[in-house]
């Protein structure tokens, strides 16, 4: 086993494709499935200006915005586009069927990622993506390790086969003994869904202290397929309210033109409705919408007043107030560093606010983790990882 770069055994293939493309398979990024090694769909004889060519055994990595995750190994020959990088081995030095599995691996598209450039459309170079380093064993190894995976893969997608084949037969008993529900002709009487449940039940009325501990379920517990893949324990204290987020960027529509942190207060409260939100986040703001920071902790109390149980007031490169639930008022400046990209910042704030404050139960650790998360989305091309936000918090503390 040595450890080698991604250009010591492999390399970008430049090929272009010189001859008529009638009917030649045409590959762009949307034909590229995030986490899957293969692919399957192509288009044909459609008005394109791509010219890249790749053949049979070659890696199709989607170059820009490689934090979707999107590479696979073709099966045919083709044309890709300009936005897909082509990468094939060197001879005699790795296993081509080894190829695939080395670049679809979350090691290697954070490496990518943290090399992307630009802001709305960031991009990655193969000069960055060569670089990259791993552990590779010899050519017998690497063959007997490459017939494995793909075994593996192989009996992974008779698994998911066999799966939608279940779902399907499901479904198909349903119609069976109910009758399909999009049929204009029912058997059965037709109910409205509110009828048969209860929508977005109220909190059950049990004697519960709010140390008691409860079952929860985040949302990040909940997968996209609609399946339920986690559970904790938490303080029914930190759970029963939930989180409500309401967002307020005053520099945009939102702040309605206001000029003065008087006219922002009002505009917001016309928004908030007096309803129970946990957090009100207030960002771009501006000098005449921040007047003072008495002004900032005046209304930010008013709005409490209003509903809401926790105003988070960013200042942009001036830093942050929160004024909490439990009273407490709490300012910091942000985190030193070369903003590259902004988009994200204010979600990504509010997250690392409650995240902070779900693991800790402390508003000063909840700010000091917004801020961090914040800051280091605004220091990233895109959205911080949690290797960037932790680093960030080694020369990081609230005073």
């Amino acid at each position: 086993m040595s450890t080698v770069k991604l250009g010591d055994v492999a390399r970008e293939s430049r090929l272009k494709w010189e001859r008529s493309k009638l009917d030649v398979p045409i590959v762009g990024l949307e034909h590229l499935i995030p986490g899957e090694i293969r692919f399957e769909a192509y288009d044909k004889n459609i008005d394109n200006t791509f010219s890249k060519k790749f053949v049979k055994g070659q890696v199709l990595f989607g170059r820009r915005r490689s934090y979707q995750r999107k590479a696979a190994v073709a099966e045919f020959d083709g044309i890709c586009s300009g936005d897909i990088t082509v990468i094939e081995t060197i001879g005699g030095k790795m296993v081509s069927e080894l190829l695939p599995f080395i670049i679809q691996t979350p090691a290697f598209f954070d490496y990518a990622n943290k090399g992307s450039a630009g802001s709305l459309s960031p991009r990655v170079k193969w000069e960055h993506l060569a670089d990259y380093e791993f552990e590779l064993p010899s050519l017998k190894e690497q063959k007997v390790l490459a017939d494995k995976l793909w075994a593996a893969y192989r009996l992974k997608e008779g698994y998911k086969k066999l799966y939608v084949a279940t779902d399907e037969m499901v479904k198909s008993q349903f119609i069976e003994m109910f009758g399909n529900p999009l049929s204009s002709k029912q058997e059965n009487e037709l109910k409205k869904l509110g009828e048969c449940c209860i929508l977005n039940p109220r909190r059950p009325n049990i004697a519960l202290c709010d140390t008691d501990k409860v079952s929860f379920v985040p949302m990040s517990a909940v997968s996209e397929d609609g399946y339920l893949i986690d559970m904790i324990d938490e303080e029914y204290g930190k759970v029963k309210k939930g989180f409500t987020y309401f967002d307020w960027n005053v520099s945009a529509a939102d702040a309605g033109g206001c000029t003065t942190s008087s006219c922002v207060y009002n505009s917001i409260v016309n928004g908030l409705s007096k309803s129970r939100v946990n957090v009100v986040l207030i960002h771009d703001t501006k000098m005449y919408s921040a007047d003072a920071l008495s002004d900032v902790i005046k209304y930010a109390k008013k709005l409490q007043e209003q509903g809401a149980r926790n105003v988070l007031v960013s200042m942009a490169g001036e830093g942050a107030v929160l004024v909490a639930e439990d009273g407490q008022v709490y300012k910091s400046p942000c985190p030193k560093g070369k903003v590259k990209n902004s988009v994200g910042a204010g979600d990504s704030m509010v997250a690392g606010f409650i995240a902070g404050y779900l693991e800790t139960g402390d508003y000063k650790e909840a700010l000091r983790k917004g801020l961090l998360t914040g800051s280091a989305s605004a220091f990233s091309d895109n959205l911080a990882t949690k290797e960037e936000v932790e680093e960030l918090g080694k020369t990081f503390q609230l005073d």
